[in-house]
């Protein structure tokens, strides 16, 4: 059987063994190697044992408190970057505070970290379920926080029955509300519990998608949140945003979700009925989130097309509503208000990236396979010159100066540059769907803007993380100037080149160097940099450079450039005193031992491995070829 046969088959059985994945089993996840050492034998930290004694005694106030000094624990984790959830401390506490994420997975302390173990899940788990309410939501607020801290939190809960812990809370706490008879605080309570379960699912959810599924046939998230959301005016804005939030997370690719919530709303009408006065808002943050929930229960891109004629004016506005480069330097800016609107813009921001998401044909223009509707509502020309062009930009040296010393700067100056990602990202998109003469017309000042930030991005400096979307959007403006005729081709200087050649040769990240691999590669077929001798020297140069890289990634991008760049005679002096066809002719085995390798232990992605197995075919006859031109 051949590799490609081969790997399809692999494919297929893969596919098989998803499908015998059964939502009915409640554990659902298999926790990693963070987590089986979390879970070890070790005795508890003194503390935590002490916490754990007074959850478990029979006086409900030392209960409640023991509760509430785990929830501050569990809060306790390092933030490292503001995000659109975060920790609680209180089963009352006001909208999001930054997320409390460990870039590293590993917690900040003993303390925390032991939060993992199964036996401190277990007693949290009892007191899910304790006859005092006030203890049951702070317990709530406890597991929330393991959850949202990081992928291991995630893990740890649902290692330790969390779905099906999830699930009879949800049935508990609705049977009480529809009991009636409680005073006006415990409903709100019971508000807040729903809102801690409905963040727990979603970061479960957000870890699997067998999560996702056996939280749907658990049964009992829909049932909670539509009315929650139906009665937006009495429930606390948390609430509200834990509730949208996990109704986007379960619906997305997820149909059998979206019917239990047109089954609990009594029909689709009366669902989108029901959801749409969160769109008036006043909170900008609850209105983006309402846009979100409409467009994740829709499911094709007419639908969609309904749909964002109405809710792209409220995301546009969120987007034009916060600029985090004017307010970084404000220490007299609210907090608070501050940090929603950065997060309503964030969200916002990706909304409209990816109702632009359009799978593109190299035989197509850039533009085909777009929903005009869509198009229209998002308008992808305004969105680049209003809102796009206006934020992209590194801050300037002073400011990094200010993030370096003042702590509440340094927050801001991380903030502004996880929007400016998000930023970027959206001009990609944007770029990639503007007619043939919008594009012609954004062409200068996108390419130039593109360009400004690769200049001043410092790879593994404050703006670091902006390098990669960059480079995506240089590459997509370089693509669609190959494929539609009616875009020219960007302006470049050698400088240009250079500067991408550095990035593709000496980034730490692996994947500045893949796609910067990739961008060098579309640039020097575009400026035709080996028509030169002195520039098929350095093309020769860089792609021998790139091919010894360690990553495969990066070997790929350069094997491909071969095929185009190196093709021409001009290059051929450069390639006799270069020895780099005999380099190709040893690339062929190692990618060839790679792919076996790959199989064997699936070890690579598939499409890796098929791009692979597409180089190795093609390869030796690259090879024979050059070596009849350069004969003659």
């Amino acid at each position: 059987m051949g590799r490609a046969k081969k790997l399809r088959s692999k494919q297929r059985q893969r596919a098989k063994a998803e499908r015998r994945f059964s939502p009915h089993d409640h554990r659902v996840a298999t926790p990693s190697e963070a987590l089986h050492s979390a879970t070890s034998s070790d005795a508890l930290p003194t503390r935590l044992v002490d916490l754990l004694s007074a959850l478990a005694s029979n006086n409900a106030s030392e209960r409640e408190v023991a509760a509430g000094s785990l929830a501050s624990l569990a809060a306790s984790l390092d933030a490292s970057s503001l995000d659109d959830s975060a920790p609680t401390t209180s089963a009352a506490s006001s909208l999001p505070q930054p997320k409390r994420r460990i870039g590293s997975g590993a917690l900040v302390d003993v303390e925390a970290q032991a939060l993992f173990r199964s036996e401190v899940m277990d007693a949290l788990r009892v007191r899910m379920f304790d006859s005092v309410l006030a203890v049951r939501v702070t317990v709530a607020g406890v597991i929330r926080n393991i959850g949202v801290s990081s992928l291991e939190g995630a893990e740890a809960l649902m290692a330790n029955d969390g779905v099906a812990c999830v699930a009879m809370s949800l049935s508990k706490v609705r049977e009480e509300l529809e009991a009636g008879g409680r005073s006006q605080d415990e409903v709100m309570q019971m508000w807040m519990m729903i809102g801690h379960l409905a963040a727990i699912a979603q970061c479960m959810a957000e870890a699997t998608p067998e999560a996702a599924a056996a939280l749907t046939n658990a049964g009992g998230l829909a049932e909670c949140l539509v009315p929650l959301l139906a009665q937006a005016d009495d429930v606390p804005g948390q609430v509200l945003v834990e509730a949208a939030k996990c109704i986007m997370t379960l619906a997305d690719g997820n149909p059998s979700f979206v019917t239990a919530l047109t089954a609990a709303a009594g029909s689709e009408e009366a669902l989108l009925t029901s959801l749409r006065p969160l769109l008036a808002a006043d909170n900008a943050l609850i209105a983006v989130l309402g846009a979100g929930v409409l467009l994740a229960l829709v499911s094709s891109s007419q639908a969609a097309g309904v749909v964002l004629p109405e809710v792209a004016p409220i995301l546009r506005a969120a987007v034009a509503g916060v600029d985090p480069a004017a307010t970084i330097g404000d220490e007299s800016t609210d907090g608070g208000a501050w940090h929603e609107a950065v997060v309503a813009s964030r969200m916002a921001l990706e909304m409209l990236t990816n109702a632009l998401v359009v799978e593109v044909e190299e035989s197509s223009d850039a533009g085909a396979g777009v929903d005009p509707v869509v198009a229209a509502a998002v308008g992808p020309g305004a969105v680049l010159s209003d809102l796009v062009l206006p934020r992209m930009a590194v801050l300037p040296d002073q400011v990094h100066a200010l993030g370096r010393t003042l702590d509440s700067i340094g927050e801001r100056v991380r903030t502004y540059y996880g929007h400016l990602v998000r930023v970027v990202g959206l001009a990609t998109n944007a770029w990639m769907v503007l007619e043939s003469a919008e594009a012609a017309a954004a062409l200068v000042p996108v390419w130039q803007a593109t360009l400004q930030l690769l200049r001043t991005a410092e790879v593994g400096g404050a703006a670091g993380d902006v390098v990669e979307p960059a480079l995506t959007l240089a590459s997509a403006i370089l693509q669609r100037a190959r494929l539609d005729d009616g875009c020219p081709t960007p302006d470049a200087s050698p400088e240009v080149w250079q500067m991408i050649v550095q990035l593709a040769s000496t980034a730490p990240m692996r994947l500045v160097r893949v796609k910067a691999t990739e961008v060098a590669a579309l640039l020097g077929a575009a400026m035709r940099v080996g028509a030169s001798a002195d520039g098929a020297d350095a093309l020769v140069a860089f792609i021998a450079n790139q091919l010894d890289d360690a990553e495969i990634g990066v070997v790929l991008e350069a094997a491909d450039a071969v095929f185009e760049l190196l093709a021409s005679s001009a290059v051929n002096a450069a390639l006799a005193s270069s020895g780099l066809l005999g380099k190709l002719g040893k690339l062929e085995q190692t990618l060839t031992a790679a792919i076996e390798d790959g199989m064997r232990t699936e070890s690579l992605p598939e499409d890796v491995l098929m791009r692979a197995d597409d180089v190795v075919t093609n390869l030796p006859r690259f090879v024979v070829y050059k070596q009849q031109q350069m004969s003659k």
